[in-house]
This record gives C-alpha cells, structure tokens and sequence, in this order.
C-alpha cells in the first residue's frame, strides 16, 4: 500500500500512517523471483544486464588508481595486456569448462586485479631494477591468469583449458621462448621466480616433512603440490587485503591447510585468528556474538582486532545455513551486510551499531552439500579457487612420507 498513490503504510495492529508525497521509494534487487505482481506492477523497472556494462571499467579504474601507485611506468602496458587477453578467457570458460561454483565476469575480473595487484607490489619483493622486469611481469600475468579464470573450473575441463591457454599466450613469450616452454609442461604446476625470470615447479618451494613421534596421527600434515600452492595464494591475498573462498568435495583438505596457515599467521606479530563453523542450525546472532566477543571494543561502536593486528576469520561449510522460504540464508545476509558496509545495525533503535574494522575472512565450502552455492552479493567479495581431489603423485607423496620416517625410527 506504500507504494500505492495514496502513499499510506498500513501496520498489523491496524495503525494507517499517512507518507508525504515527497517520500520516493527505490528498490535495488537480484531478481523478481519472490516479488508479487501487484509490487512489480507499481515500480518502473529498470534491468541492467552485466555484458552491456564489460569488465574495462574495472580494468581502467584498477590501472589508474592501484597500479598507477605501484608501475607507474608500466601501467598502460599492463593495462593494455589485461584488455586484451580477459574478455577471450572469460568467453572460453562460459561456453567450454564447468565451473566449481558459478561465477559471474566482474567477480573473476575484480579477483585478477587484486592477485596481480599483490605479485607486482614493489614493497612485497617485486624487484624494480630487474633487467628482466618485462618479462617477469608478463610472467605474473600469465600465472595470475591460470588461477583466477581457470582455478575454479573442473578438474575435468582443465585440459582444455591448458591447451586453449597455451595456444593464446604462446605469442607473448616470442622473445623468451624456452621460458613459456616450461609452464606448458602443466600450467598449474608452476610459480613464478623473478630472480632468474623462471618458472619453478612446486615441488622444488615444497618445505621438508619434519616426521614428530608425539603427533596424533590424525593431525599429521605432510607438504604437498596442492598445500603448497594453496598456502602460496594463501600468504599472498591474505597479506594483500583481500578475502579468499576455497571449494571442494569432503576430503580434499580445505579445513587443514587453511587451519594451518592460520595457525602460522597467528604465531606472528601481525594477525590474529578465529574459526567458526556454520551449520544449518547457524543464526545471525551467533555470527553476532562472536563478533562482539572475538574482537575489541575499541570506542562504543567500533569493534576491531588487538591494536595493529588483522583479524583472520575462518568460517568453514560457509553454504550450509538453512535456506528459507524466499531463498534467503540469514547468517550469509548478516555477513554480507558487514562485508558491504563494514558495520550493522541495533535492532532496538535502528541505528548503526557496530562498526568493524581490520577483519579479513578466508571460507571454505563444499559444493555439494547445503545450498550449493552462496548468494551472488556475497561472494564477489571473495577469490574463488577450487581444490581437487589428490591426484596419484600426491597419495605417494603423503604416505610415502609418513611410512618413510615411521620405519626410519627403527633401528637396523
């Protein structure tokens, strides 16, 4: 009845309760699933669909105020590369690969922008004075590529993805030829060493498994290819500011690497952690209350982490509130409410309660039990990346290690 022309808010205890007439309402939503005809029919409509929008406002936006601050002179080159080179991968992994947990253009974009954003950081070890400095942006570029357009597809249409990669960036490697030759050998296989402007191969960064007697054997991790990789990304986007979604069966390892690096993390003078796990019997008040329990009062509606410390907050089974009626999961609504606006609302008076500062949120989730997938709105503020099932090498690896140094305490 608001939105009828004569304005008036009718209540349940019967209260009518006159608008003015200079009172104009604006609604900005997903969809229309749940909406009734009788409010569509009242609102004019306005549809923005994101292929008419592209993604080179982002890239242009990034360039002339992120990279402009880190190469500047190398800011219209990088630029120009992205443009060139997005819009075909996007393209290809919308009509030929399967997607972990579906993704929209400007989420993968934004999650490129800000990976490249913490490799070519001159403050985090880029190397300004490199003489091979082209070379090794290009590098970072093509890796950043692989695992944020092809790093939340199926582990079933990655060799596909690999060929098609190889084929659209072999050109750019025409002057350094035999470097681009050792990343084809397995696209994801590879990390970036700017030094020599090389690529090395996981293994060869993998640490030494220490084996400890006293260890709970359910508690043992050995380094892999995979944790290893993952542990990487990890360090990068979590000291760079940015959140992180991890995706994968039950099994692969999401929980134990992240609770791994977060307990390293926390061994340091800079962050602080905190995990929490979400079911279906998870409500916004418990996400609440651990907020305001977790984290300091440092004036009465600012919360935030010991001072000059970062928040780490791991939430695990992200997708497995109860969905409600109207497809509505109210935890993930709550969390996305703060990730929007970094604070949230007294239910009491309505006034801006809590304001949250210094907290970075690292997720996993599996994508085939609870709801699937999250809601849109909240996952654009995370990197996706997917974690696979252990591949042959990877089982040897792990229990080689651990039969290795079991029998090695035996005498002889």
């Amino acid at each position: 009845t608001v939105l009828d022309d004569n304005k008036t808010l009718c209540l349940s205890n019967s209260e009518r309760i006159k608008l003015p007439t200079t009172l104009h309402m604006m609604f900005e939503v997903q969809d229309l699933r749940v909406a009734s005809p009788a409010t569509v029919s009242r609102c004019g409509m306005v549809f923005m669909e994101q292929v008419y929008i592209g993604t080179g406002s982002l890239v242009k936006t990034w360039g002339e105020t992120v990279l402009t601050q880190l190469l500047p002179d190398q800011t219209d080159d990088i630029v120009a590369m992205i443009e060139a080179h997005l819009d075909a991968g996007l393209a290809y992994i919308r009509e030929f690969c399967r997607e972990i947990i579906p993704s929209n253009d400007h989420n993968l974009t934004q999650s490129l922008l800000n990976l490249l954003a913490c490799v070519l950081d001159p403050e985090r070890g880029l190397d300004l004075e490199n003489p091979n400095l082209e070379l090794v942006i290009k590098q970072y570029f093509v890796w950043a590529y692989t695992w944020i357009i092809g790093g939340n597809i199926h582990d079933k249409t990655r060799p596909g993805f690999s060929e098609w990669f190889i084929k659209r960036f072999r050109p750019m490697f025409d002057d350094a030829p035999q470097v681009f030759d050792a990343y084809c050998e397995d696209i994801y296989g590879f990390i970036v060493h700017p030094e020599t402007a090389t690529f090395r191969s996981w293994e060869s960064v993998m640490d030494h498994f220490a084996f400890d007697e006293a260890q709970p054997y359910f508690s043992i991790l050995v380094p892999t290819e995979d944790t290893t990789r993952f542990n990487h990304l990890l360090d990068l986007m979590m000291n760079g500011s940015f959140n992180m979604l991890f995706s994968g069966e039950t099994g692969v390892g999401k929980s134990v690497i992240m609770q791994g690096f977060l307990d390293r993390m926390a061994q340091t003078d800079r962050f602080v952690s905190y995990t929490m796990n979400f079911s279906a019997q998870t409500k916004p008040e418990n996400l609440k209350d651990v907020f305001e329990t977790k984290l300091e009062k440092k004036r009465k509606t600012l919360l935030g982490p010991p001072s000059g410390k970062k928040m780490l907050f791991f939430i695990d089974d992200l997708n497995m509130p109860f969905v409600e009626e109207y497809g509505t999961q109210t935890p993930i609504s709550l969390l996305r409410q703060y990730m929007d606006y970094n604070a949230w609302y007294d239910r009491g008076d309505l006034s801006v309660k809590r304001i949250i500062q210094d907290v970075q949120f690292v997720t996993a989730m599996n994508n085939k039990s609870g709801s699937f997938f999250i809601n849109p709105r909240l996952q654009r503020h995370f990197s996706t990346f997917a974690c696979q099932m252990p591949s042959d090498s990877d089982l040897q690896t792990i229990y080689g290690a651990i039969l290795e140094s079991h029998l090695g305490t035996f005498r002889q």
